[in-house]
């Protein structure tokens, strides 16, 4: 993750296609359900949600979020990817710079999508959209 995060440009769409590419099996294989003991796993969501702040990362950071999102492993703590992936989408302190109006149409797609587990994520970011309770570290 040192690289990715070095040097975003050149090795970030490496990482994208490799999460992209990936079964929803093989991302499942990625952590346990246990906090700490997988720690690949979390230094990519936390990866992910670090580089989601710069416009011009923030799309293969989300599909990242989203893809292990669907395969979520870890259930147990709120920074998991499922939770980080649904604060890309509030309106208040996201954690990203890319306006919500551009960060909607995403959301929209998914509200859509064919796909069961994409749509009940969106859900998911829906009920935390507006949410006036929100904090950041």
């Amino acid at each position: 993750m040192d690289l990715v995060e070095t040097d975003p440009v050149q090795y970030l769409p490496f990482l994208r296609r490799i999460i992209e590419d990936a079964t929803n099996d093989q991302l499942l294989r990625t952590g346990v359900p246990d906090y700490g003991q997988n720690r690949s796993r979390r230094e990519i969501v936390w990866a992910a949600e670090r580089l989601a702040a710069f416009p011009e990362f923030f799309l293969s950071a989300e599909l990242i979020l989203r893809r292990l999102a669907i395969a979520e492993t870890e259930h147990g703590i709120g920074n998991n990817a499922t939770g980080i992936w649904r604060q890309l989408f509030r309106v208040h302190l996201s954690g990203t710079s890319v306006p919500f109006l551009e960060r909607i149409p995403i959301l929209r797609s998914m509200l859509f999508s064919n796909e069961p587990p994409e749509r009940e994520l969106a859900v998911g970011a829906l009920k935390d959209l507006l949410s006036s309770h929100v904090s950041r570290m």
